[in-house]
């Protein structure tokens, strides 16, 4: 590849029909990124595109809320041949904006109030606190189970989904 100081013209942009999560259509153009001037700038530039990325996470999450009867799920299948397709188009950076995003997106699920998630525990501190006093261990032990359950389940479910997707456009390649 020949060296090249133009700066990159990077969009993640969500598409018309996909699953949720982590579905993104790169914009790259194969360029590498502007390399900062100073520290100042460079650690303007992340704040300002981490807090485009939370925009975009929470504006996804908004729209399965409003309607999770459209909302689709990516899962491990999906996301690796996402990866590879954004590494492959956009190289390094493409990727370690990729990782960005994934981890992004685990922190936005990981927040949210569900027992057993981070988000859950918080939300279970919250209601000690207002109520003043400390939650039934065994009622907390037993939602935080069911939740959890309800997770490995939900995770299940995407897997052999996308499993069952992956053999049978195999089957119909052949």
């Amino acid at each position: 590849r020949e060296s090249r100081k133009d700066p990159i013209n990077l969009q993640l942009v969500p598409p018309e029909e996909g699953p949720l999560g982590l579905m993104v259509e790169p914009q790259l153009d194969g360029v590498r990124p502007r390399r900062a001037s100073s520290p100042r700038e460079a650690l303007s530039r992340t704040n300002a595109e981490y807090a485009r990325l939370v925009g975009f996470i929470t504006s996804q999450l908004q729209a399965a809320v409003d309607k999770p009867e459209e909302a689709k799920l990516a899962g491990p299948i999906a996301i690796a041949q996402m990866g590879q397709g954004i590494a492959e188009q956009g190289g390094v950076y493409g990727l370690l904006l990729f990782t960005a995003l994934l981890n992004l997106n685990l922190a936005a699920l990981n927040a949210l109030p569900i027992p057993g998630l981070d988000g859950g525990q918080l939300a279970i501190l919250l209601v000690e606190t207002a109520a003043r006093r400390k939650l039934n261990k065994e009622l907390v032990a037993t939602v935080t189970t069911v939740c959890q359950l309800g997770i490995v389940l939900l995770a299940f479910s995407v897997f052999s989904d996308e499993l069952r997707g992956l053999f049978s456009a195999t089957m119909r390649n052949r």
